[in-house]
């Protein structure tokens, strides 16, 4: 039973930093033009987000990524990286507050963020003034997980126009057994766990584009988790692009930007979804 509630405490951290339930910085701070919005789940929690969005002339035309962040702080905290998305690849953006976290409502669950995370793409799919045919998924760490299980979705995977993930993970009981080296975890059975976020069980039925980043000095997660997705995707179209960053600092590394702007262009913008696979050399993304 210890084994069953501990990871709650490892896998949420929504208070860290301990001002992140009581702050949530504003994109104004960026210049980007923005709404706050507020989401209504199905289990009926009320979720937070901000809708960046681009020049209202010309944003139904524009993808949507929908960003789903890891496991601790807000979205305030990925401003910085979001700008770089809003700026350089011209995308609106959706940052998706996951419930128990910063402004949201209601306490942390798996169940609740794949609620979450469905209550945000209806969401975007809901508004006249976006382009519902082009709704990209973006996850990094937690938030690769969370993304993988909406895609991977009978009622969403065909609705999904691709999918970027960043430094995520197989399974919650695969970190535990590669961080954790005890002996007794290798016989602790997966019904032990209250959080699994299975995600190379379910990276195979995901059929979007899609696009897997990897730190390769990540000293959190191991790269070889990202390699393990790759290879079980089965995704007509999939990339696997490395570079030489850590696990929350990956998106600082030389064309880190460029890399996604040519996969948003080739597979979202101009839809070629010719079936494809492609392994990024470490040594080509060297800054």
């Amino acid at each position: 039973m210890r084994t069953y509630h501990i990871t709650d405490y490892f896998l949420y951290q929504p208070d860290m930093p301990g001002d992140s339930r009581l702050f949530v910085e504003s994109p104004a701070r960026y210049t980007m033009h923005f709404e706050d919005v507020w989401i209504h789940t199905k289990d009926r929690v009320k979720i937070h987000g901000y809708l960046i969005q681009q020049n209202r002339l010309s944003n139904r035309n524009v993808p949507t990524i929908i960003f789903f962040h890891g496991n601790a702080g807000n979205i305030g905290h990925r401003l910085e990286n979001v700008k770089l998305f809003y700026y350089q690849l011209n995308c609106n953006v959706l940052m998706v507050e996951y419930r128990g976290y910063g402004r949201s409502e209601g306490a942390p669950s798996e169940k609740g963020l794949y609620a979450d995370a469905q209550a945000a793409f209806e969401y975007i799919d809901s508004r006249e003034d976006l382009d519902s045919k082009k709704i990209i998924l973006f996850g990094r760490s937690l938030g690769g997980a969370v993304a993988i299980d909406l895609a991977a979705r009978c009622d969403f995977r065909d609705r999904v126009a691709a999918l970027i993930v960043e430094n995520t993970f197989t399974s919650i009981p695969a970190i535990a057994k590669e961080l954790f080296k005890f002996a007794i975890l290798k016989w602790v059975p997966n019904f032990c766990y209250k959080n699994r976020f299975e995600s190379l069980q379910k990276i195979g039925s995901v059929a979007c584009p899609t696009l897997f980043i990897s730190g390769t000095n990540d000293e959190l997660l191991p790269p070889s988790m990202t390699n393990e997705l790759y290879s079980k995707c089965a995704a007509g179209v999939k990339l696997l692009h490395r570079f030489p960053g850590g696990h929350n600092d990956t998106w600082i590394c030389k064309d880190y930007i460029p890399k996604i702007a040519e996969f948003i262009e080739e597979e979202v913008v101009a839809g070629k979804r010719k079936s494809t696979t492609k392994y990024q050399a470490y040594s080509d993304n060297i800054v």
